[in-house]
C-alpha cells in the first residue's frame, strides 16, 4: 500500500514541475559517417502521415519516433548531445531519454563503442539475455559481481580506456563534416551525456590538463600499492599512471568543443584524476557508486557541478530497455525503479541542465531549484 501511495505521489508531484513544451515530432536515422562510425540520430523531425513508430529489439519496443523523416528546420540550428553508453551496452540503451531530448529541441547522437555487446545498431547481440538476467537476480546484492559475470569478455577494455573519449571525439568529427547536420546543429552548442563507463568517458572529455606519466616516480610501487584497494574506504585514490599502457607517456582526453556534460552513474575512478571546469550534472543512485563519502571525493572540487543522488535506485538508472520490462522486477532486483517511475529526475533535470548550459535558458533549472522531484535525496550546488 505504501508503495502504491508513493507511486501516486511521484506522478502527482513530478507532474507539477513544467517541462519544456514538446514542440517537435521526433525523427530517427541510422547511418555510417565517412570516418566509419555508425550512428543513430534522434532529432526534431517532420512526421509524415501513415508512418509506423520506430521499433527495436525485434519490434518489442516502440517509441514515438519516425524513421528517416525530414528534419524540422523551424528551430534550427539545434544544440547537439553526443551520448556514450556503459561498458558492454550499446547505442540503444537510453532510447526513451533520447526521444524526450529530441522532443524538446535537441539533436542526440549515439553509437556503439568498440566494447558494445548487449545490442548493436545492426540488431545483433552477443549476450544470452536469459542467462544475463538470471545472473543479475543471483547477485542482486552485489552489482560488481553481476557485471563481472555478465560482461566478462568486456572487462579487459577497462585496462586502457583512452579509446573511449577518442571515439566520442572521432564521432563528433564525422558529425560536423556530414551533410545531414549542416545548418541543422550549432557547432558551438555541443554537450555530452553518458552512463556508467560512458559517464566517466564524458567527464574525461572536459579534463583540460595533460596527465604526465613520463616520470617513473609517477608509477612507482609506493604510488601504485593502493590501486587495487577497496575504493569505497581507501584513504588513497588510484593513479592513472599505474596503468602499464600509460607509463612513460603523456595522456590527454580533452575536447574543447564540448561545453557541458551529463554523467549518469559514472564509473568514478576510470579516468581519475580528472578536473572538469565546465558545467557538469551528475545523477546517481544511492545504493552504488557515490553511496560513500570516499566515492564522492573525485567530484567535490568540480567548480560547476549539479549533483543529484536518487533514493532507492541502483546503478542501471536510465538504461530503460533492461529494467523497464516488468514491475515485478522490483521484488528481486535491489534498487530497481522502472524508467517511467524515474522520468522526473532523468528527463526533467537533463532538459533543464542542457537548456541552461547549451541554450542559455535557465528558466526550467531555476524552477527545479525551488521545486524538486520526489526521490531526490541529495542536491549539491544546485
Amino acid at each position: 500500500m505504501k508503495r502504491v501511495l508513493f507511486i501516486m505521489g511521484v506522478l502527482l508531484l513530478g507532474g507539477g514541475i513544467p517541462m519544456s513544451a514538446d514542440a517537435y515530432s521526433v525523427g530517427v536515422k541510422i547511418f555510417t559517417l565517412e570516418n566509419g562510425h555508425k550512428i543513430i540520430v534522434w532529432y526534431p523531425g517532420e512526421r509524415q502521415a501513415g508512418q509506423e513508430p520506430f521499433s527495436h529489439f525485434g519490434r518489442a519496443r516502440r517509441v514515438r519516433a519516425y524513421l528517416d523523416v525530414l528534419p524540422d528546420m523551424s528551430g534550427a540550428p539545434y544544440a547537439l548531445i553526443v551520448r556514450s553508453h556503459g561498458l558492454g551496452m550499446g547505442a540503444l540503451d537510453a532510447v526513451q531519454w533520447s526521444v524526450t531530448m529530441a522532443k524538446n529541441g535537441f539533436v542526440v547522437v549515439a553509437f556503439d563503442h568498440r566494447d558494445a555487446s548487449a545490442c548493436h545498431l545492426d540488431g545483433t547481440t552477443e549476450l544470452d539475455w536469459l542467462d544475463a538476467g538470471m545472473k543479475f537476480v543471483k547477485y542482486k546484492n552485489d552489482f560488481d559481481k553481476a557485471v563481472e559475470e555478465v560482461y566478462s569478455d568486456s572487462l579487459h577494455y577497462l585496462d586502457d580506456p583512452r579509446y573511449r573519449p577518442r571515439e566520442v571525439s572521432a564521432v563528433l568529427d564525422g558529425i560536423l563534416a556530414h551533410q545531414f547536420f549542416q545548418g541543422f546543429i550549432d557547432p558551438k552548442r555541443i554537450g555530452a551525456a553518458g552512463h556508467s563507463f560512458g559517464g566517466a568517458t564524458v567527464l574525461a572529455l572536459g579534463h583540460e590538463d595533460v596527465i604526465n606519466c613520463t616520470d617513473p616516480a609517477s608509477y612507482s610501487p609506493q604510488v601504485c600499492r593502493n590501486n587495487n584497494a577497496d575504493l569505497s574506504t581507501s584513504e588513497f585514490l588510484p593513479s592513472q599512471c599505474c596503468r602499464p599502457a600509460y607509463q612513460g607517456q603523456e595522456i590527454s582526453f580533452y575536447d574543447s568543443r564540448f561545453k557541458a556534460f551529463l554523467a549518469v552513474g559514472p564509473g568514478t575512478f576510470l579516468f581519475w584524476p580528472i578536473q572538469n571546469n565546465k558545467p557538469v550534472m551528475l545523477i546517481s543512485g544511492d545504493s552504488f557508486e557515490v553511496a560513500s563519502e570516499n566515492m564522492q571525493r573525485p567530484f567535490q572540487d568540480f567548480p560547476r557541478i549539479y549533483w543529484l543522488i536518487v533514493a532507492d535506485t541502483d546503478h542501471m538508472t536510465w538504461v530503460d530497455w533492461i529494467y523497464n520490462h516488468n514491475p515485478l522486477s522490483a521484488l528481486v532486483l535491489k534498487g530497481y525503479q522502472a524508467y517511467w517511475f524515474k522520468f522526473c529526475f532523468y528527463e526533467k533535470y537533463s532538459i533543464a541542465f542542457f537548456d541552461a548550459h547549451l541554450n542559455n535558458d535557465f528558466e526550467l533549472l531555476d524552477t527545479l531549484k525551488r521545486k524538486s522531484c520526489p526521490m531526490i535525496k541529495f542536491k549539491y550546488k544546485l
